[in-house]
């Protein structure tokens, strides 16, 4: 079957959901999908924390990354992993992390000071066995507090054309979340730090996404208007991308999503003003807030909301979300980090069992196809179920659907192209009965099931299939 033309008849595409609440009568939900992203595809990846990632995973035996941990992030061709991470970019020194005598770094609070192992080398060949993209985040403050700055961009400008040239680089991200009070400046002296980077970057790296980190929500005093405008006013070059970062669903620190995605509009319309419509937004850190304040005592108590199922749920609804805005290039889960704390994407020997995957971590795989094709997004998302299509080059349509509904739902795929064929279908799901369950807890409450089926579509083209509540899907149709 030419998948052309399937394509076409995916802009009449419906999704029919129907589900029972108690004292409630019978809902019917009609979605129906249009092309969003015909020319580009979005890249989905993680934001790594180098520090935690390499304290928890390096191999001393084989100088590397346990081959169990680089067993479970395989089989996603392109995946993004952003290093050396979040806030330890703007204390990490690329240039001492490599070589042979590698110089003691101090990069968190809770491990002393020690040379890198998992340096810059080491990143892209891990990222190269994945069959990945790397993505880099360079420490702006080392460069500007430099004595004899040129030297220093010399020698940056060197070691990343050497990595460019045996692993390619997808993104250079100049610094991370600069706008934080404690950083202490201004989007006018972030700009002009950054300006003389992007010339040489621009110069040096054709073809690689040079991303200035804008600010999304106010944080503290410092309002994300006033950052962002002296920012866009004090750019030399506007043909660049833009990052920004998003933690939500966890009140105080994380906003409604329906907030976050408002903002991320409002952002693009604002660049829209400088790059004349052009511009590309990357979300270079976005994860579901646990709630509370990192300064709160017994602020680990609630770490486990950061990856349970409702973790899954948010980051589902999120990434629907905003892959459905055409100006987004890319979406990076925060983190891949260690096994023991926040935003975990393993977890450690509990029961027994050895670094399994957490749910929040079995999610973004069944969201990595959004990367495989063009995305035609759901204009008639409900509050409770939202869904994307993907029509991908290898012969099969990808569609992944939420249902945040405490009760299973029955959905009706609408595609006349179909009427009256038997269509190969496989449903992958992952379920709880609670949002708080988790693959931490004992006897696995997380559901993970995977079927196989064949299906006769009706002659007006519908099929009927089955959801669990608190799910996440990932239905693939063969489509030769």
């Amino acid at each position: 079957m030419n998948i052309t033309i399937i394509a076409a008849s995916i802009l009449v595409l419906i999704i029919t959901t129907t589900y029972v609440a108690s004292h409630q009568q019978n809902r019917i939900t009609d979605i129906s999908f249009i092309n969003i992203h015909s020319n580009n595809k979005i890249k989905i990846g993680y934001n790594l924390e180098s520090v935690a990632f390499e304290y928890s995973y390096w191999d001393e035996s084989t100088s590397d990354i346990r081959k169990d941990i680089k067993n479970k992030l395989s089989g996603f061709s392109g995946l993004v992993i952003r290093y050396p991470g979040g806030s330890v970019s703007n204390k990490f020194n690329i240039l001492d992390a490599t070589g042979s005598k590698r110089k003691n770094q101090k990069l968190v609070d809770w491990l002393e000071s020690k040379p890198v192992k998992f340096g810059p080398m080491e990143y892209s060949e891990f990222v190269k066995s994945l069959n990945g993209n790397t993505w880099f985040v360079l420490n702006i403050f080392e460069y500007y507090n430099s004595p004899n700055k040129q030297i220093y961009l010399k020698e940056l400008i060197n070691l990343l054309k050497l990595i460019n040239d045996n692993w390619k680089i997808l993104g250079i991200e100049l610094g991370n979340e600069v706008y934080l009070p404690k950083h202490k400046i201004t989007g006018k002296q972030y700009a002009n730090i950054i300006n003389p980077i992007i010339e040489i970057l621009k110069k040096e790296f054709s073809g690689v996404n040079i991303v200035v980190g804008i600010q999304g929500f106010d944080s503290g005093t410092n309002l994300a208007d006033t950052f962002n405008t002296q920012v866009l006013n004090n750019l030399k070059d506007y043909n660049i991308g833009f990052s920004l970062h998003y933690y939500y669903d966890g009140p105080p620190g994380g906003p409604p999503i329906s907030s976050a995605v408002l903002n991320i509009k409002k952002s693009i319309t604002k660049i829209n003003e400088y790059t004349k419509n052009k511009t590309k937004i990357w979300i270079t850190e976005h994860g579901k807030w646990p709630g509370g304040k990192t300064t709160q005592s017994n602020w680990n108590d609630l770490w486990p909301k950061s990856y349970d199922m409702g973790a899954a749920l948010s980051i589902a609804e999120f990434t629907l979300d905003v892959t459905q805005i055409p100006e987004v290039q890319g979406v990076f889960l925060h983190a891949l980090g260690g096994n023991n704390g926040p935003w975990s994407m393993f977890h450690s020997e509990d029961y027994g069992i050895s670094n399994i995957n957490s749910v929040t971590k079995l999610t973004q795989n069944l969201l990595h196809v959004i990367s495989l094709g063009k995305i035609f997004g759901s204009t008639d998302n409900t509050s409770h179920i939202k869904s994307i299509l993907v029509n991908s080059n290898n012969s099969k349509l990808y569609i992944v659907i939420l249902n945040k509904n405490d009760n299973n739902t029955k959905i009706k795929l609408n595609l006349p192209k179909y009427a009256n064929q038997k269509v190969f279908f496989s449903k992958e799901t992952i379920s709880a009965d609670s949002t708080e369950h988790s693959a931490k807890m004992l006897n696995n409450s997380i559901a993970h099931n995977e079927y196989e089926v064949n299906k006769t579509f009706t002659s007006d083209g519908y099929v009927e299939l089955d959801l669990p509540k608190l799910s996440i899907s990932l239905i693939t149709l063969e489509t030769d």
